[in-house]
């Protein structure tokens, strides 16, 4: 007989309650605490029902002990003592729920698994289905509810996802999984190549990286359960299915039984519940095995002799391998690495060249590291290091003398200054190498200026007799760490140098200034303009008046923050006095180019186009002619030239110039460098404009390529990629691309940036305009509310971003019929645009006039 459910039973999940409450859950679960009880209680009132199973579920899940074993942990034990003994296969054309039983494929802890297809013809798909045997009561059946909630958050192209689930009319749960053609890793006989191996262990690495960041561990990752497809990708497979299906639970302390021993951690073993960790540990024994080939036992990686004899000599540079083995599978989890992450930053490393973090940093492993980087520049390069090594312990020493000096007697307090003047003497010389390192103004040293860093930061704690000193070389590695994208790294060493001269009772206003500006910047790079502006206004109250360049500095930083946070005309105004006052004493000056720059990047804005192209071509100018066209920042005036073309429809003008500073930014950076990637991220956008998707999907896929491997897949810059690229996918009618990139830029920017970011309100008012165009107004609407309400807090109340999102938000209301919240909509963005300087006769308002009702 085949196997349905009874949807008309009071209290039980029908599928279409199952999928309104997947939805709701889904939208609820990502809301700040607050807002969630508001939602629930608004639920409450027209779904009394779905607001009681969404307040069960979500108690659940903030009710464990460990997020990432409770309720999970608790569920795996009771569905060992539930499991009752093995039913016989379901014959084909048994129907659960949408689907229709092909064949069994094999046998899993708790039942059989099948090959589905799906029944009820909305379309055609292949999937496999578990059958969970086992006696449900309510309160598991919930905790079942949850746990596919969970699993279902999983969108990785290296995962196979959860598509559906139900509990058939016997009480049995069941979970429909993607089907994957292939084979899995355990049979599958091509030779690797040591690159291939490692290929396929860092996709398989970032998708559990993936899982653990929103809180769902595997819990038996093993070769079988990695499927090779036929296109060449791996899936990981049996996601979380770990807990749902162990076959039995032993007495207390018996290890469980339905674990594979050769990949389980140690505590799996002796009955723990899975965690990140033991995770991590299952990660390195499938390293080890991907590694060793047949040469894999599970007793080798407790002995590092036999361990190296079964790594071999064909693998290159072993003994960083089986460091990295070793961390990986230690045997107590608190000696392993702290995340999956941790992990693969280390075998990104290890395949750089660079030294691992799982070997001690001695100088002769770092510094044979390097030789091995960089051979032909290896002599120079060694000898910045030494330099290097020899200033900071010159610094130490000479701090150190001040300090006993200063403890003498009157007599030698002399002495004690000039050791003082001549640790500041070595400083400079310091602040000088580091600042010829740094890759803005050395292109290409990227790598030179990462083994200074990891060395200079590790010896700027010996200089405690010297904090100005101190506090100068945090500001140099903040500007450097800023330089190389390491944004919250710069914010850090910024915030220190202020604490330690802030500490000094005598330090000059001056040197206080230029502190909090370096600081000022990391904020911003940070997305924390607010934060910024007030930094900047406190570099500005602490500066000489009569100092005009240096007024204008600080005038300048002030008009870019208010830019940021989209006061245009207070902007205008700042960088006007800015501009004038460079004008006045260096008419010719690379900072005064700046100043050009920045007023015609507001008069832009401000649609004052034609007032900004001479303000940027008098930019470009001077650049060209005090740095070069090989100058970082000329290259940034071409761009900044192509953009203001583009928005002024001259293609053809705005397309020459982006590709003349692609040009230059491949001779100065090479090939793979985020400078490179943002030149071909803005041509793919022009080409979006121009109304050429294929093209610009071309250009954005090799921007995001370079930035996932310089910067990581993970990066905010990536997700700026991730988020146009979605657009343009929108475009072609890929709704499910773009909703896959944008649910990934959303993820990056939340793990970068906390709840609330406006990148994040940008992320999702793109993901509510392709909820749009597939017909979901209403998840459509509440991810514009939600951006809306992001950019309201984040960037104020006017600002260009508020008007996007009430005009699309006035646009979809339309679509669902509610003329007089569209109304309400559009005319408050009216009312934006109108304060950000707008006419009535602006092509948007007069756009947005139309959604209004006609006057009568």
């Amino acid at each position: 007989m085949a196997v349905t459910r009874h949807a008309g039973r009071k209290g039980r999940l029908t599928p279409a309650r199952r999928r309104l409450l997947d939805r709701e859950f889904s939208r609820l679960v990502d809301l700040p605490a607050a807002q969630r009880t508001s939602e629930l209680a608004r639920l409450a009132k027209r779904h009394p029902r779905l607001a009681d199973w969404l307040s069960r579920l979500l108690a659940a899940m903030e009710q464990a002990e460990d997020n990432l074993q409770d309720p999970l942990g608790r569920l795996a034990g009771d569905l060992a003592r539930q499991h009752p003994k093995a039913s016989p296969a379901l014959p084909a054309g048994t129907r659960l729920g949408a689907w229709r039983v092909i064949e069994p494929i094999g046998r899993g802890g708790m039942g059989l698994v099948y090959r589905v297809e799906r029944a009820d013809g909305a379309f055609d798909m292949m999937a496999a289905a578990k059958l969970i045997h086992l006696r449900v009561d309510a309160q598991l059946e919930m905790r079942l509810a949850l746990e596919r909630q969970l699993l279902a958050r999983l969108d990785h192209p290296n995962i196979a996802r959860i598509l559906d689930g139900g509990t058939s009319a016997d009480g049995q749960p069941f979970l429909v999984m993607e089907w994957v053609p292939g084979q899995d890793l355990s049979e599958h006989g091509r030779v690797l190549t040591q690159d291939q191996r490692l290929d396929l262990f860092m996709a398989l690495a970032d998708a559990v990286a993936h899982a653990h960041q929103r809180s769902v561990v595997h819990g038996d990752i093993k070769p079988a359960n990695v499927r090779l497809g036929a296109d060449g990708r791996l899936r990981l497979l049996d996601f979380g299915v770990a807990r749902l299906v162990l076959e039995e639970q032993g007495d207390e302390g018996e290890p469980v039984k339905a674990l594979t021993p050769a990949f389980a951690a140690p505590e799996q073993l002796r009955g723990q519940p899975p965690s990140t960790q033991s995770d991590v540990w299952a990660l390195g024994a499938l390293l080890g095995w991907l590694l060793m080939g047949g040469r894999y036992d599970r007793a080798r990686l407790r002995s590092d002799a036999a361990l190296e004899q079964a790594l071999g000599e064909g693998l290159v540079r072993s003994r960083d391998l089986l460091a990295i083995l070793r961390r990986a599978c230690a045997e107590n989890p608190d000696d392993r690495y702290a995340g999956v992450s941790e992990l693969i930053e280390d075998l990104k490393r290890y395949r750089q060249c660079r030294p691992v973090r799982a070997r001690a940093p001695t100088r002769a492993y770092v510094l044979d590291r390097f030789v091995r980087r960089h051979p032909v520049r290896v002599s120079l390069t060694t000898l910045s290091i030494l330099l290097l090594l020899f200033g900071l312990g010159g610094v130490s020493w000479q701090a150190h003398i001040a300090g006993l000096e200063r403890d003498r007697a009157e007599r030698q307090r002399d002495l004690a200054e000039l050791h003082a003047a001549t640790t500041e003497q070595v400083s400079e010389f310091l602040v000088g190498l580091f600042e010829q390192a740094d890759p803005f103004l050395s292109p290409g040293n990227e790598l030179s200026v990462r083994d200074l860093l990891d060395q200079g930061r590790a010896r700027i704690a010996a200089l405690d007799e010297a904090p100005r000193v101190q506090a100068e070389m945090h500001q140099v590695l903040a500007r450097v760490h800023r330089s190389l994208a390491d944004h919250a790294g710069a914010h850090q060493l910024s915030a220190r140098a202020i604490e330690l001269l802030e500490a000094q009772p005598d330090v000059d206003d001056a040197r206080l200034a230029a502190a909090w500006t370096v600081h000022a910047g990391t904020l911003a790079s940070l997305g924390r303009y607010a934060e910024a502006e007030q930094a900047h206004r406190r570099a500005l109250a602490l500066t000489d008046p009569r100092d005009r360049l240096a007024v204008a500095a600080r005038l300048n930083n002030l008009g870019l923050a208010a830019f940021s946070l989209g006061r245009l005309a207070e902007a205008e105004s700042l960088l006007e006095t800015a501009l004038a006052l460079r004008q006045a004493d260096q008419p010719d000056s690379a900072d005064t180019a700046a100043s050009y720059n920045n007023l015609a990047l507001v008069l832009a804005a401000l649609d004052r186009r034609q007032e900004a192209e001479p303000l940027y071509r008098r930019a470009l100018e001077i650049r060209r002619a005090t740095l070069g066209d090989e100058h970082p920042t000329t290259t940034f005036s071409m761009t900044n030239l192509a953009t203001l073309l583009s928005q002024l429809e001259r293609w053809e003008e705005a397309e020459s110039a982006y590709l003349e500073a692609l040009h230059l930014r491949r001779r100065i950076f090479g090939e793979q460098h985020p400078a490179v990637a943002s030149v071909l991220y803005q041509i793919g956008w022009l080409k979006a404009r121009r109304g050429e998707p294929a093209a610009a999907e071309k250009y954005l896929g090799q921007a995001l390529e370079i930035r996932e491997q310089v910067l990581g897949a993970d990066h905010p810059s990536t997700a700026v990629v991730l988020n146009a690229a979605a657009g343009v996918a929108r475009e072609l009618g890929d709704l499910a691309r773009a909703d896959h990139w944008l649910r990934r830029a959303l993820a990056i920017y939340r793990d970068a940036y906390g709840d609330s970011h406006h990148d994040i309100a940008l992320v999702l008012a793109n993901l509510g305009l392709t909820q749009a165009a597939a017909g979901a107004l209403d998840n459509a609407a509440d991810l514009l509310e939600q951006a809306l309400e992001m950019n309201r807090q984040e960037l104020g109340p006017v600002h260009r971003h508020v008007a996007d999102n009430l005009r699309s938000l006035a646009q979809v209301r339309l679509q669902q019929g509610q003329k007089t919240l569209a109304a309400a909509h559009a005319q408050a963005a009216i009312e934006v645009l109108a304060a950000l300087g707008r006419d009535d006769s602006h092509p948007e308002i007069v756009e947005l006039r139309q959604l209004l009702p006609a006057e009568r």
